[in-house]
């Protein structure tokens, strides 16, 4: 059978947990033992170089227009259907919610989470109409939905009718490289060199993804100056795309009223390497959002040995369990008591520290990549394939 990952959403260090998650996927792909399919990745102009070639796994290169959301999604629903029957491709499988609704053969679609249902206002007027055209539509046409969280499974099946039988929650992992680091390692001058670019003070306080209003970053900052003013003082280091220079004034606003401005450390995009460094040497990860499809980070600082602060809205608590404190992410005084009981409890710390490192097992892109295999194949076995045809005068493929 021969399966095409759609990549065209991704841009390298702009994409954000999109990236992350088709990366993983690919990774969980290549470290199975009995892959046996052909996995064409449909990369785009701008990453067609970041993604490598390995037996079983090839690249093909579609010129999407522009570079912008209406590009990407025209490319997606009228140039990707030809690719596809070129290439005689038996199942596709969309990461970021959108299926190629014109294709001739079985759809997959990740949809990792309804919060424009929930919330608009993170979003652009591009995004939501992205989103309230695409998603509905998706959901209705796929082959099959895959869903990161059980919340999630549950929000499409309640807000879209999707069959419960044809949703699969399939859970994110978390890679290999992200593990305790030996001390020597954890401490060296890597990381040397990016406390003292940034002028981290520690303790520090760690925060990773993205700076949109539902992350309550405004709330995680007053929970940090309320903490303060009992004693307990941390550096805030946020990193993750997207910090533009008005949403860091914003926030730089908030954390004066909180008493706590010359404590923020915007970091911006952290690569992997470094983003475990981030987390082998903070205090506590705290992911304060309002709303979260999985909450990946959360299970990556697990891995890594840090202790964590988490909202228990939405799909957290599925991953956290008894491993990190829940709080209200409205509840500010909860918050702040919450960061200065890991801070004042060395016993607390470290019981957080073991029960996350023991969790993170739960995770691994493998498990994530062989039940996505189990559903390609479901779905090649019901569906048919895209005939290989003549490339016509005008398609928008190059290889």
């Amino acid at each position: 059978m021969k399966i095409a990952i759609n990549l065209l959403p991704v841009v390298p260090g702009r994409a954000g947990g999109q990236e992350v998650y088709a990366r993983g996927i690919v990774q969980g792909l290549l470290e199975l033992d009995d892959l046996r399919h052909e996995v064409v990745l449909l990369t785009n102009q701008f990453n067609h170089d970041s993604w490598t070639e390995a037996p079983g796994i090839t690249r093909h290169m579609v010129q999407v227009a522009g570079g912008g959301t209406f590009g990407r999604v025209w490319t997606e629903q009228r140039g990707l259907p030809r690719v596809l029957t070129t290439l005689g491709i038996d199942v596709v499988h969309s990461l970021a919610g959108a299926a190629v609704l014109m294709a001739n053969c079985p759809n997959v679609v990740t949809i990792h989470d309804l919060l424009y249902l929930h919330d608009v206002t993170p979003f652009s007027a591009a995004q939501l109409w992205y989103r309230r055209l695409l998603v509905p539509h998706s959901a209705r046409l796929a082959a099959h939905v895959v869903a990161d969280s059980e919340f999630t499974r549950r929000d499409l099946i309640d807000r879209l009718h999707v069959p419960a039988a044809k949703v699969s929650t399939v859970p994110l992992g978390v890679g290999a490289w992200f593990r305790r680091l030996a001390r020597a390692t954890a401490t060296g001058a890597r990381w040397v060199a990016q406390r003292d670019r940034y002028r981290i003070r520690e303790p520090f306080l760690f925060y990773v993804g993205t700076l949109s209003s539902h992350k309550n970053i405004e709330g995680l900052l007053r929970a940090v100056g309320r903490a303060a003013s009992r004693g307990v003082h941390f550096d805030v280091v946020l990193a993750g795309p997207g910090q533009t220079p008005e949403r860091i004034a914003q926030l730089r606003r908030v954390a004066d009223e909180a008493g706590v401005a010359e404590r923020l450390r915007p970091v911006g995009y952290v690569d992997v390497e470094d983003l475990v460094l981030f987390f082998n040497n903070a205090a506590l990860h705290v992911l304060p959002s309002r709303f979260e499809g999985f909450g990946l980070t959360v299970i990556e600082a697990f891995a890594c040995g840090c202790p964590v602060v988490a909202s228990r809205r939405a799909s957290i608590p599925e991953l956290a369990g008894d491993a990190a404190l829940l709080v209200d992410p409205d509840d500010i005084p909860a918050m702040a008591d919450a960061i200065c009981r890991i801070a004042q409890d060395a016993q607390l710390a470290a019981r957080l520290r073991a029960a996350g490192l023991r969790r993170a097992t739960r995770w691994t892109w493998m498990a994530a990549a062989q039940q996505l295999v189990e559903i390609y194949e479901r779905c090649g076995a019901a569906g048919r394939r895209c005939a290989p045809r003549t490339r016509r005068k005008g398609a928008l493929i190059s290889t």
